[in-house]
């Protein structure tokens, strides 16, 4: 069992992009350190999202992260990293799930989700990797938000930790007023629209 776990650790780093076989096994401390610094502190987003004004972005939108004559500690001998991995990939690495990079080959079953739905994010609390499949199923929850009433009480529409995700969406929150505990919320960001069910209130 052992021969064949370590046969598929080989066909999947194989598989895998120059740029997640260089940085899969990064010490994710120091991941998530040099991730922090690219960080920019001036822009404030609602979710938390981590985000850089200076990084440059792939086809598909998705920002680059410039490890360029960078020095990874530990390396025997030491070089300079070449790569420009994704932001997401190096945040998966901060969080501690470098080798499931492994698993996010092209035409394979697993990509890295943003929680937040926000692919100029790196936060690690908002990256994860899982199947396309149930990436697919989290835009449902695009354009939601948790809703807060008055008393305190905390609804998230997300149902994505059911199922094996375990893991919610990323969603703003928004305040509803006491009046409207008892109606039905209008769970889009336009909202909170609240309705009766015979008309807008």
């Amino acid at each position: 069992m052992e021969r064949d776990m370590r046969k598929k650790a080989r066909l999947l780093t194989r598989e895998a992009s120059t740029a997640v076989r260089m940085i899969y096994k990064i010490d994710p401390q120091w991941a998530l350190t040099f991730i922090k610094k690219q960080r920019d502190e001036n822009v404030v987003h609602e979710l938390n999202c981590w985000i850089t004004r200076n990084a440059s972005m792939d086809d598909d939108g998705y920002t680059i992260m410039n490890m360029r004559g960078t020095q990874i500690p530990g390396t025997k001998p030491r070089w300079n990293y070449l790569v420009r991995p994704l932001s997401r990939q190096m945040g998966i690495v901060a969080g501690g799930q470098g080798d499931k990079l492994l698993l996010t080959f092209e035409g394979g079953d697993y990509v890295v989700t943003h929680l937040c739905r926000n692919k100029a994010c790196f936060n690690p609390e908002h990256l994860l990797v899982e199947t396309k499949e149930q990436n697919e199923l989290r835009k449902t929850c695009h354009e939601s938000f948790v809703i807060r009433t008055a008393d305190g009480t905390v609804i998230h529409p997300c149902t994505h930790w059911m199922g094996g995700a375990r893991v919610q969406c990323v969603l703003p929150v928004r305040d509803v007023p006491a009046p409207a505990v008892g109606k039905y919320v209008d769970m889009s960001l336009g909202g909170p629209v609240l309705r009766t069910g015979r008309s807008n209130q």
